[in-house]
C-alpha cells in the first residue's frame, strides 16, 4: 500500500510548495505511466528543488527527471503497482492551473 511519510504540517508546506509551482506551470500531461509537467521561464527553481527533495524523501517510490534547460519535468513510478501515486501529483497542479483561468 502507497502511502506519504509526511506528518499533517509536512502536507501542508508540501501543498503550498506545489500551489506556487503551479503557478507557473505550461502545459501538464498525464499518460498512463508518468506525469509530464512543462513550466514556464517564471518556474521558482528552489521551491521545484526542494518540492522534489521532500517527495523524494517521503515517496521514495517516485522518479524524478528534470531537464532544466527545457524545464520539463517527467515524474514516474517504480514499479507499476504505484501508478495511482501520479494523480495526487497531476490532481494538485491541475486544481491549481483551473483555478487560475
Amino acid at each position: 500500500m502507497l502511502s506519504c511519510a509526511l506528518d499533517d504540517d509536512g502536507r501542508r508546506v508540501q501543498r503550498a510548495r506545489y500551489t506556487r509551482l503551479a503557478a507557473s506551470v505550461a502545459h501538464l500531461e498525464r499518460t498512463p505511466e508518468a506525469v509530464v509537467i512543462e513550466f514556464d521561464e517564471q518556474v521558482h527553481r528552489e521551491t521545484l528543488e526542494r518540492a522534489l527533495a521532500v517527495e523524494r524523501q517521503c515517496c521514495p517510490f517516485f522518479v524524478f527527471d528534470f531537464d532544466r534547460r527545457t524545464r520539463r519535468l517527467l515524474i514516474s513510478v517504480l514499479e507499476t503497482e504505484q501508478l495511482p501515486a501520479l494523480d495526487a501529483i497531476a490532481d494538485a497542479m491541475r486544481r491549481d492551473q483551473s483555478a487560475r483561468q
